[in-house]
């Protein structure tokens, strides 16, 4: 059944031998970029151009004569998947096993510090604001374009750093972060309401990761304080809890 062949129209079960080969994790901290510089609206020959670079990177493992510094390094395997088709729910739909000799995994001073990097470029604000910096972004190099450059700086110096501290700003995201709570107190109580869940993602677009858990759980204790009949909160274990609404008594006391 793992030799190639044709599968039956009436077999119940379809199995499938997928080989990896050189597969591998790289991050390059000091790297190069592989274009000259990453357009703003990607273009089918920006593409292309980034495809065959790409294309040529992996059968080297370097690009641009820099190395890659691996991860996880290149390793191959067999992954035997079988798909079950049949209607039957006592059977697994699928499959996967993995057949792995063995693999080698590293990290270096400066990835370890990329990735914090990383993290922290990750939180620094809103999605809102980040798009606004991406607006400014110029499209050419900086020597073509001095001027749009140093426009772009100012711009994300602006929003990241000096914008994020006004009153004017602090004083909307309170008040963005409590529409989001009491939304989403509504929409565990009326979780079929598709009006309630898009203005729940309008909120959330304008709050970071953090925020949006932060007001989440905050609402979660306060909609037990407010309704403690109609809610009970299951302690699954040290970490997560079970949030159960009782329907049938929120519509006695509506």
């Amino acid at each position: 059944k793992w030799k190639p062949g044709v599968t039956p129209p009436t077999s119940t079960s379809v199995y499938q031998l997928v080989r990896v080969e050189s597969l591998s994790v790289y991050l390059n901290p000091n790297g190069s970029p592989s274009l000259p510089f990453y357009p703003r609206i990607w273009e089918f020959s920006n593409l292309v151009n980034w495809k065959s670079i790409m294309y040529r990177s992996l059968r080297k493992f370097s690009i641009d004569n820099e190395d890659f510094e691996f991860l996880v390094k290149p390793f191959t395997t067999k992954i035997k998947v079988i798909m079950n088709q049949s209607n039957t729910g006592q059977v697994s739909r699928m499959l996967v096993d993995i057949v792995l000799q063995d693999v080698a995994m590293q990290i270096s001073e400066q990835q370890f510090s990329s990735f914090c990097k990383l993290w922290t470029s990750l939180q620094q604000g809103p999605v809102e604001r980040s798009r606004l910096v991406q607006q400014a972004h110029p499209n050419g190099p900086v020597k073509e374009n001095v001027a749009e450059w140093w426009k772009y700086a100012l711009t994300a110096v602006r929003e990241q750093n000096i914008r994020p501290y006004t009153w004017e700003y602090i004083k909307n995201h309170r008040k963005n972060y409590k529409l989001y709570k009491e939304t989403f107190m509504q929409t565990i109580l009326r979780p079929n309401d598709t009006e309630l869940k898009l203005d729940l993602q309008k909120y959330e677009d304008n709050l970071t990761i953090l925020n949006i858990i932060i007001a989440r759980e905050e609402g979660r204790i306060e909609l037990k304080k407010k309704e403690p009949e109609c809610v009970t909160v299951e302690t699954l274990n040290s970490t997560d809890i079970k949030l159960i609404v009782n329907s049938e008594r929120l519509q006695e006391l509506a």
